[in-house]
């Protein structure tokens, strides 16, 4: 039968089905099946995990589950929005980066969210009927613990689908529907669990017993199973793009939707929901039971048809999850549906416009994901079927702020919230569905708030950056909104800027540099203008406006009264790399070495500034041409990086970059290049391979090898190198003009001189577009490809390829 047949005729049943409990509206009891009240009553019983053991004597509170529960959800709450604050204010989350100081706020902050946690809990208490008030009792005498009834069964509930999802049934009927099914959900969730595991140890057992006896079965599996195949998704690749099982079929991804729509759809048309009591029982039972079966049924079909030499993953996870609130995505896709279904059972036109935009949020955010994340919505949606073809070792807060988790937030998270909002607070609503517009918000909240700091502390750099940008731009805009004077505004500006340098975006970061520095300056607080003045400084430098730099540092030193304080040995490490930039290495080197002295006396010797001005030592001893001497602070740096930082550190991999350059200048090319290509695999794994600092060491990569004579390999990585700066910056940006010269010097010494000037043709004639003919820029640009593919010998340009120009290394930015 052909897919979307399976998804219409699945629709169909399920409409009759519920249209067949709705088209009577007489007492409950009348929706039984054919033979009524006394099929119902022949249901089995099953034990009760709701009702305490029933015992003899006297029993004393010891702990109140439900007011646990609340507290646990309010400092969670209390703690996201203090780490919140603390961020907003500039205060760094980073596990791996805290002090003893920041872990003492930390840990203050933790203790107030408990605090509060636990101090509101007893007032939200009183808002929850007595049935939710579950306790833990201990008895005055241990002997009644043998003389206790600790099993209790519970019989089918009377009302079956009741009308309104039986708000006008009795309390006590009430609390007995409630118990049931809530212990039935449990008790299908452990079958789940159970299920699962038998599925694990049934395939591993299955391998061992067979696949060393019948080596052959092994083989056949590999060529009739095409669909499998054990690939590390940590690691991007284009390929893997095009493989269609990495990706939800179009058909199976309706069925979520459909499947979920009926259900929700019928219940609004028999009145089978209510504002109050939301849905009945039983629908929702019905799609646990179905997702659990599914995932069950799909974890046996995948150990049956995947290669007898595949390992068997554990499947209880990707089988319970699903269903669990915040971390199941069908389970979000039924609430939504759920929701369409309660608006669409006031039968209004408000109450309709609001089931439209829900609905079209709804369909227009699955649209975008399975456009924009293919692979990370079929790990939503399947993960049974996933976690068989691919292994994924993440984290579980690495999982739920991931960029799919983000974009999920803003396209459908938070739209749902607020149309839910304003639909309760018009309609009213019961409590579950404000449960879960709470949850959606803190979801929402704790992955912008915590991405970051997640990404940074698994060394996923490049991420980190992107996440940090995002929830600086969106900070700094509402405080600019609503604070435009407040320092909290120009400390987000600033943050904003510094995310941006850490992308390699100065021309995007100047403007937000000039700005705060321009507000700074007129302010009364001199150590605050000094601050803003120097960080302008060192990313002008980054833009080669050196001369201005130099202006502004040596103005800022000149007003910093205390020359050894920390932050004027800054003021004066920067001087020295820009005084170093404009040719004055004696000048500089002569600072820098005072710097380095004054910082170790008073600091440690791995202490962070410390290790910073060793590394700006050591460049300016490269540029000097002290290679030995800069090799030795080098050596020492990398090994007091390593012990710090860890060896995927930005800074780190700074520090091995620069060692890898001055062994060049050295003649130890091999050395140089293995180690520039450790640099750029560590690069390539946590930056992403088309970061900044990538693209970097690809061209130095590139550089040594040219050094080495290996000039086809070197050409084939610096057209790599511009054809993905083209992509990210354009032709015109700094960096990637900067990549097409050598690109054109390398292409003419090969005797590629055709090619070289079609590619000076392109960049001059788009510099003269963009900046006019006559921009001093654009002049600079012509004439020096003119230098380049002008008719002479190769020797001169083979000769910008010697030691001493090849890379010109970076200390720590």
């Amino acid at each position: 039968m052909r897919p979307r047949i399976r998804v219409v005729l699945s629709a169909v049943l399920c409409c009759c089905l519920f249209w067949r409990f709705s088209v009577e509206h007489d007492e409950p009891r009348r929706l039984a099946w054919a033979n009524g009240h006394e099929t119902l009553s022949q249901m089995p019983s099953i034990i009760n995990l709701f009702r305490k053991p029933s015992c003899s004597g006297n029993w004393q509170e010891a702990v109140s589950i439900t007011r646990t529960i609340v507290g646990l959800m309010i400092s969670g709450c209390t703690f996201v929005a203090l780490l919140f604050l603390t961020a907003t204010v500039g205060f760094d989350i980073v596990p791996k980066k805290l002090n003893q100081g920041k872990k003492l706020v930390l840990l203050a902050e933790l203790m107030v969210s408990l605090l509060v946690g636990w101090s509101m809990s007893k007032a939200a208490m009183t808002q929850l009927p007595a049935d939710t008030h579950w306790h833990v009792f201990l008895p005055e005498d241990w002997h009644q613990v043998m003389q206790c009834t600790y099993i209790h069964t519970i019989g089918f509930p009377e009302s079956f689908f009741p009308l309104h999802a039986g708000i006008d049934l009795p309390e006590k009927e009430k609390t007995q529907r409630m118990e049931y099914y809530l212990s039935l959900l449990l008790w299908l969730t452990l079958g789940a669990c159970v299920a699962g595991t038998m599925v694990t140890l049934v395939g591993r057992g299955w391998r061992l017993r067979w696949v060393d006896v019948a080596p052959a079965l092994a083989e056949r599996s590999s060529r009739s199973s095409r669909e499998y195949q054990l690939v590390d998704l940590s690691e991007e690749s284009s390929e893997d793009d095009t493989l269609s099982e990495y990706h939800v079929p179009l058909w199976l991804h309706l069925w979520f939707h459909v499947f979920s729509a009926s259900l929700a759809i019928s219940s609004a048309i028999g009145d089978r929901m209510d504002m109050q009591a939301g849905v009945c029982w039983e629908v929702y039972v019905l799609w646990f039971t179905a997702q659990l079966s599914g995932s069950v049924i799909q974890a046996m079909y995948m150990t049956c048809t995947m290669p007898s030499y595949a390992p068997v993953p554990y499947f209880v996870g990707p089988i319970v999850l699903p269903v669990l609130p915040v971390t199941g995505e069908p389970l979000d896709i039924f609430k939504d549906w759920l929701f369409v279904g309660l608006a669409l059972s006031r039968r209004t036109c408000l109450s309709f416009v609001f089931a439209a935009i829900a609905m079209g949020i709804l369909l227009g955010s699955n649209i975008h994901m399975r456009h924009q994340y293919p692979k990370d919505l079929a790990w939503m949606l399947t993960p049974v079927k996933q976690l068989c073809l691919a292994q994924r070792k993440e984290s579980f807060l690495a999982r739920n702020t991931a960029p799919v988790k983000l974009a999920m937030a803003l396209t459908e998270d938070l739209p749902q919230a607020c149309v839910q909002s304003l639909f309760v607070a018009i309609y009213g609503g019961s409590r579950t569905q404000v449960l879960f517009i709470a949850l959606s918000c803190m979801k929402i909240l704790a992955c912008v708030v915590l991405r970051a700091m997640v990404l940074e502390n698994e060394d996923r750099y490049g991420e980190a950056f992107e996440a940090k940008e995002f929830y600086y731009r969106v900070q700094y805009y509402i405080l600019s909104a609503f604070l435009p004077d407040n320092p909290w505004t120009l400390q987000s500006q600033s943050k904003l800027a510094d995310a941006l340098y850490q992308q390699g975006r100065h021309l995007e970061e100047v403007s937000h540099r000039e700005a705060v520095a321009a507000i700074c300056t007129k302010s009364d607080d001199l150590q605050t203008s000094l601050n803003a003045r120097s960080r302008l400084a060192h990313t002008l430098s980054k833009l080669d406006q050196h001369v201005r730099a130099v202006e502004i540092l040596e103005q800022v030193v000149k007003e910093c009264g205390h020359r050894d304080s920390p932050d004027a040995l800054w003021f004066q490490d920067n001087l020295a790399m820009a005084l170093s930039r404009v040719g004055k290495h004696e000048e500089a080197l002569q600072l820098k070495r005072k710097v380095v002295q004054t910082r170790c006396e008073e600091f440690e010797p791995n202490h962070p500034y410390t290790l910073w001005s060793q590394s700006s030592l050591a460049k300016t001893l490269t540029d000097v041409g002290y290679y030995a001497e800069a090799l030795a602070v080098e050596e020492k740096l990398v090994k007091a990086s390593l012990e710090t930082m860890g060896a995927n550190h930005p800074n780190t991999l700074w520090a091995q970059d620069n060692l890898a350059i001055t062994l060049g200048h050295l003649g130890r090319h091999e050395e140089a290049l293995d180690l520039k290509k450790e640099v750029l695999k560590r690069r390539k794994m946590y930056f992403g391979p088309k970061h900044k600092y990538t693209l970097w060491s690809t061209g130095s990569v590139a550089d040594t090898l040219l050094a080495m004579g290996e000039k086809d390999e070197a050409l084939k990585l610096r057209r790599r190198e511009v054809k993905d700066r083209q992509k990210i910056h354009g032709i015109i940006f700094a960096d990637t003009i900067e990549a097409q010269l050598k690109l054109a010097k390398l292409l003419t010494g090969m005797g590629h001189r055709e090619e070289a000037i079609e590619l000076q043709d392109k960049v001059v004639k788009l510099s003269r577009e963009a900046f006019g003919p006559n921009n001093p820029d654009t002049l600079r640009v012509a004439r020096s490809f003119a230098e380049i593919t002008s008719p002479g010998p190769t020797q001169e340009i083979w000769s910008f390829f010697s030691p001493k120009h090849l890379g010109c290394g970076a200390p720590w930015g």
